[in-house]
């Protein structure tokens, strides 16, 4: 449905928009899939969710590292960080480092070998917080 949004306050107002793409059908979960919900509770939330979706958060001092997880195909905004080392599967000897700006948004299909099975360090020089949606099973 067409509409139009005015900013009616007198601070910058931000928001974002998250669809799925057309041709994108959930891709289940894989064998042994592990939740950084349940293995990382200090470092992910979820803020909410639905049948679809999950918006959660992913927060982490310098220096800090979550436990081995999976993730389903999602979608990565980055609100704070500069920075962050992904271990894919895992493999500390197979380290990917990724320079991040705020606002920077990152698709991260499974089918993408990092973002399907790994750990994370905020190897960045400030505190890290990234939103990201994720679409269900």
């Amino acid at each position: 449905m067409a509409h139009q949004v005015e900013n009616a306050g007198e601070q910058d107002g931000r928001a974002i928009f998250v669809e799925p793409y057309p041709n994108c059908q959930p891709c289940g979960d894989p064998e042994g899939y592990i939740s950084p919900f349940d293995v990382s509770p200090e470092c992910y939330k979820i803020l909410t969710e639905d049948d679809a979706w999950i918006t959660g958060v992913m927060t982490m001092e310098v220096g800090a590292k979550d436990a081995l997880h999976h993730h389903r195909d999602h979608l990565i905004f980055v609100e704070e960080g500069d920075g962050v080392t992904i271990y894919p599967g895992g493999d500390e000897e197979s380290p990917m480092v990724v320079p991040l700006a705020p606002g920077a948004g990152i698709p991260a299909p499974m089918s993408a070998p990092p973002f399907a099975k790994h750990t994370l360090m905020n190897s960045g020089t400030v505190p890290l917080k990234m939103v990201f949606f994720e679409a269900k099973k």
